[in-house]
This record gives structure tokens, C-alpha cells and sequence, in this order.
């Protein structure tokens, strides 16, 4: 998501529409997994996987309509709470985020 821009090349729009079909793919996995390991009310209990399954919904919506579509592209950004939400639970990713936060400050 950081790296798209206007008049990207064409092999950097290649390489970010493949990471996000494999982020996607991973994505749908998981909670698939989760779902059939926890069940639908264990798992739906808890609002982080509430997140999670939005952002699957999403990455589907997305996959369908393609990465084109100017509106699906905006919902990426949307994955960064995930990374947020992680780091909550990982002390090193939180010296990421927090290092990422700093740059987009700056």
C-alpha cells in the first residue's frame, strides 16, 4: 500500500497486486482455520476475530472486483490495524509499529 503510486511502474504494480493476492489467500485461510478449530460463536465472540473476518469479507470483495477499483484499494489500508492489533500481543512489533508510526509523523 505505501509503495503504490500514480504512473507506478508496471512491474512494481505486478509485485504489489501478487502480495496482496498472497496476503488475501492467507488471510481467508486463517479464518476458515479459526472458524472450523474454535466454531462460528467462540469464534465471532471475540472482536479482533470480528476485525479479522471483516477484512476477509473485504480481501474477497476485492479479489472479485479487482485490484483496480480505486474505492477496494482504500480498504488496504484497513489491514494495518491488523499489524496494530498484533502488536499489542508482541513486544518486538511493537517497536515496528512504533517506528512506523514515527516515519508517517515525520
Amino acid at each position: 500500500l505505501a509503495v503504490d503510486h500514480h504512473r507506478a511502474p508496471a512491474l512494481m504494480k505486478q509485485i504489489i497486486d501478487e502480495t496482496n493476492f498472497v496476503c488475501s489467500i492467507y488471510f481467508i485461510v486463517e479464518a476458515v482455520v479459526k472458524i472450523l478449530v474454535f466454531g462460528g460463536r467462540a469464534y465471532f465472540s471475540l472482536s479482533m476475530n470480528w476485525m479479522d473476518f471483516l477484512l476477509v469479507v473485504m480481501s474477497v470483495t476485492e479479489l472479485f472486483l479487482g485490484s483496480s477499483s480505486s474505492s477496494m484499494t482504500a480498504f488496504r489500508a484497513f489491514r494495518l490495524s491488523r499489524l496494530v492489533s498484533l502488536a499489542q500481543k508482541l513486544p518486538k512489533l511493537q517497536k515496528v509499529v512504533r517506528t512506523l508510526t514515527l516515519a508517517f509523523a515525520e
